[in-house]
């Protein structure tokens, strides 16, 4: 926006005005959250550098505009400044189940309020031409979102139940957490786990009985970069697989447009299909990725993955069977 502080004041003020509920001083200074002093200096500023006809009525306690008709002069937005309020209001509906959203609504309506009638640009066009699609979001317990960012804040030891998501088990663990993630509509705690002495990568929607304990610790060297280095998605491992695909000459083009990892290697065959070779520490998104091509690819190695991806094929088509 670019709109300075006292600016932003001078818009409430305005608005709280013209609402004619007899703004005072004090009423005013809540809502902005600043002193008595500071309005009393925006009132004289906007009585004698915008010319607004601001009068106090001594009976009802409090400011009025003695002209309905003034308005306070509009801020010039830029087109580019507008698109980016816009995009911003949609990303934040993608927490809306997260204790973010209530806070991240109330600084976009305090964007969207300080935008005056007299905008230089018509925003009616992002809206009926621009359309931000929103990824599912996971749930999460305020208290979880709430002890997870003390904790990362203080450099606190936190412990938790943990549903593992395969078995549905719930497991104990302690974690010094390092770093937080929204990824695909969730959030992901990176820590190091005190069991299993390395670091590990936990939904905040599976986390439960959270607690923050007495214990704090000194950060280890860690690269978040080389973190995800070798990840095909948020999960990491300390295991290394080199996994071969061909994909077929339909979807080769695509498959080609794009780096679906940082050790991604291609080989273009003679019937124009492509093999992707990955370096990757898991299975748990790459083989959904590589459900979600159907009979476009075909896993060549390693052979634990092909036979994971065989069983999932084989129990898909048992449940269409008639």
């Amino acid at each position: 926006m670019g709109t300075k502080p006292q600016e932003y004041r001078w818009i409430i003020i305005d608005k709280m005005i013209r609402e004619g509920n007899y703004p005072n001083n004090r009423t005013m200074a809540e809502k902005l959250e600043v002193s008595r002093k500071t309005i009393q200096r925006d009132i004289d500023f906007l009585r004698y550098m915008k010319d607004a006809p601001i009068a106090y009525d001594k009976s009802k306690k409090g400011y009025y505009y003695t002209e309905k008709s003034y308005k306070l002069p509009a801020i010039n937005i830029k087109e580019g400044d507008l698109f980016a309020v816009y995009i911003a209001s949609k990303v934040v509906e993608q927490y809306k189940n997260t204790p973010l959203y209530s806070s991240l609504s109330r600084v976009y309506k305090q964007l969207q309020s300080s935008i005056t009638e007299e905008v230089s640009v018509n925003p009616d066009w992002i809206d009926s031409n621009i359309t931000v699609a929103i990824p599912e979001t996971a749930v999460i317990d305020q208290m979880v979102w709430e002890k997870v960012t003390s904790a990362l804040r203080t450099n606190s030891t936190i412990v938790f139940r943990y549903t593992l998501i395969f078995n549905q088990k719930s497991i104990g663990c302690k974690v010094d957490p390092y770093h937080l993630i929204g990824y695909k509509g969730d959030w992901y705690l990176i820590g190091y786990n005190h069991g299993l002495k390395t670091f590990r990568t936990y939904a905040l929607s599976r986390m439960e009985k959270i607690r923050i304990t007495d214990e704090t610790f000194t950060r280890k060297n860690f690269d978040l970069s080389r973190h995800f280095n070798q990840n095909f998605g948020i999960f990491n491992s300390s295991e290394r697989f080199k996994v071969r695909m061909l994909f077929n000459r339909d979807i080769a083009e695509f498959i080609k447009q794009k780096v679906w990892h940082p050790s991604q290697k291609i080989i273009q065959h003679s019937d124009k299909s492509i093999e992707l070779i990955l370096e990757v520490n898991n299975f748990i998104e790459i083989k959904n990725w590589i459900l979600s091509w159907g009979s476009k690819v075909k896993v060549l190695e390693p052979e634990e993955l092909v036979e994971e991806i065989r069983r999932e094929l084989k129990a898909a088509l048992s449940m269409y069977r008639q």
